[in-house]
């Protein structure tokens, strides 16, 4: 049992806290300060309504996506798709468990996640204003017409790709899979793996997180299993076969790890980890042999992987929940955390234990003021609008929404407000 804290020493930890706070606070003040365009709000032009609901009408706002679906509702007759009527995928069966809302965290809890953001700078009112800020400029970029990430309203984008989510209608098709089994592996295979980019020809999209999905997928079919794949002779490079090398972190930190001889020919034939590769081959044959997926996935699933399969399953059902990586936690919530490709503060302050039910819940908040009724077609446009401000246009947004799609368009009805 730990011995107890004498008055002194709680006082001294009150005065370093308040230190952290003041110092990470005075950071966060001095990013927005110098960059005062990134946190306007659509309040904030010319031309803009009274309230940013009236703004979004002034706009030519279409987010017609339905308001909170539960998951039977878009269950539909026997389990069909009602969005695709592909008669193979049943969000009852095929969702995880959604993630604890902040709405039922204890008080303790919420207390406990707030005054960890605040080490890092972050409040409610400073995560609200920087969303919101973003959320504005990504449809207005949108031109209001903004073409989700998960769209069911269409199969192919403005560059004639296809679209993200029926990509994985047609990897599921091919792969004689439901589409929840196509959406899981995808969705495993997802850290540090790009979902679409610019083909070789520089005009149609390839879609290599998916691609690792179909392969895994096939994989889990022929019987074989993760390990096999993970510790294949032709792929994994064991400790004995790496050399020692000396690497410096951006903050100057320099360490010595173990890396693949520059001769060395061996290499996975999927993108991504090989350990969640395997995993997702592992569930997948599961699945397939009748285990439920939450059963099967479940105790290796994280808050974001989970809630982004979820995403695709049920991309307008109420049990939606932000799905928080670097691009939508840290640059949408925190980006005076943020650099290029995440830093240690950023990644620190994503690993706070509950940050995740906290940006959800100040996620729909935004959404809710300003009257969209599809989280995840908010998300798929703050995607974007990131991708945008990192000049990460080469990505997804150029092959998500097209050349076109990179500029604000303007529609009948509507003002210019960005």
């Amino acid at each position: 049992m730990a011995a107890k804290k004498s008055p002194a020493e709680k006082a001294a930890e009150t005065r370093a806290y308040n230190q952290t706070v003041k110092k990470a606070t005075g950071k966060r003040e001095a990013y927005e300060a110098s960059n005062p365009e990134r946190f306007q709000t659509i309040q904030d032009k010319p031309g803009a309504g009274r309230t940013p609901k009236q703004s979004y009408r002034l706009m030519g706002n279409t987010d017609k996506a339905p308001n909170l679906h539960g998951q039977m509702e878009l269950a539909g007759p026997e389990g069909s798709d009602v969005w695709h009527g592909q008669h193979t995928m049943n969000p009852a069966r095929d969702m995880m468990p959604v993630n604890k809302r902040w709405e039922d965290f204890e008080p303790h809890e919420k207390d406990r996640v707030l005054r960890s953001a605040a080490k890092f700078g972050v409040t409610p009112d400073s995560a609200h204003r920087s969303l919101a800020a973003q959320v504005d400029r990504a449809y207005a970029h949108e031109g209001g017409h903004h073409d989700s990430f998960y769209s069911p309203a269409e199969d192919h984008t403005r560059d004639g790709s296809l679209s993200p989510r029926a990509r994985l209608k047609v990897s599921a098709k091919n792969n004689g899979v439901p589409f929840g089994v196509q959406a899981a592996a995808n969705a495993i295979t997802s850290p540090q793996n790009v979902f679409v980019r610019p083909g070789k020809d520089g005009k149609h999209a390839t879609y290599p997180n998916d691609e690792a999905a179909s392969h895994a997928v096939q994989w889990a079919k022929s019987g074989k299993t993760g390990d096999e794949y993970h510790y294949h002779p032709d792929y994994y490079v064991p400790r004995e076969d790496k050399v020692e090398k000396t690497v410096t972190s951006r903050s100057g930190k320099r360490t010595k790890t173990l890396v693949k001889k520059e001769s060395e020919t061996r290499a996975y034939p999927a993108n991504g980890y090989p350990s969640n590769h395997a995993l997702a081959i592992d569930v997948t044959h599961q699945v397939l042999n009748g285990k439920q997926l939450r059963d099967a996935w479940k105790p290796t699933a994280g808050e974001k992987v989970s809630a982004y399969h979820n995403s695709w399953v049920d991309p307008h059902g109420s049990s939606q929940f932000w799905v928080s990586d670097t691009h939508s936690g840290g640059g949408a919530f925190a980006p005076h955390l943020e650099a290029k490709k995440g830093t240690e503060g950023q990644q620190a302050y994503m690993g706070i234990k509950g940050i995740h039910a906290f940006h959800d819940h100040v996620a729909r908040n935004v959404m809710q003021e300003r009257g969209l009724n599809s989280l995840t077609n908010l998300q798929s446009a703050q995607w974007n609008e990131e991708k945008r401000r990192r000049g990460d246009n080469h990505d997804s947004s150029l092959n998500t929404y097209g050349k076109s799609g990179l500029h604000t368009e303007v529609h009948p009805g509507q003002q210019r407000l960005f």
